[in-house]
């Protein structure tokens, strides 16, 4: 069984209702061992936006592959009403492969572990709390 961290964001809207949306659909294809507790954050490289709530999410997998994984992360992310526009900018929710298992991959599509895992605190700090 895989172990894989997911990143739950939100800054539109009602954001800990976007957050617990997003456990819930998760909750349907995968087993969810552990989740942080909800975590206020800064907006980074796109300011002029809203504060996030942000959580990480540990659950475990046997069926899909880290593309179909990315697939339905994004497929769950426009079921809850994310649309596009601005990159890295507001959005009702954002969910994000962080790790599959602590291996490093990387092409055009996909990077694990996530980028953002050494760059921002919270995430290293909540990564931390559910290994």
């Amino acid at each position: 069984m895989e172990k894989i961290i997911i990143s739950l964001g939100s800054n539109l809207g009602n954001r800990e209702e976007n957050l617990n949306k997003a456990l819930v659909s998760l909750s349907v294809y995968f087993k969810v061992l552990m989740s942080s507790s909800i975590l206020e954050t800064e907006p980074l490289e796109y300011l002029e936006q809203p504060k996030f709530l942000n959580q990480l999410v540990l659950v475990e997998n046997s069926q899909f592959s880290a593309y179909d994984i990315l697939r339905l992360l994004n497929s769950i992310e426009r079921s809850l009403g994310r649309i596009r526009t601005i990159d890295k900018g507001p959005r009702i929710i954002d969910l994000d492969i962080i790790s599959i298992n602590n291996k490093c991959y990387k092409d055009d599509y996909l990077v694990l572990n996530h980028p953002a895992i050494y760059s921002r605190d919270y995430l290293t700090i909540l990564k931390a709390q559910l290994a």
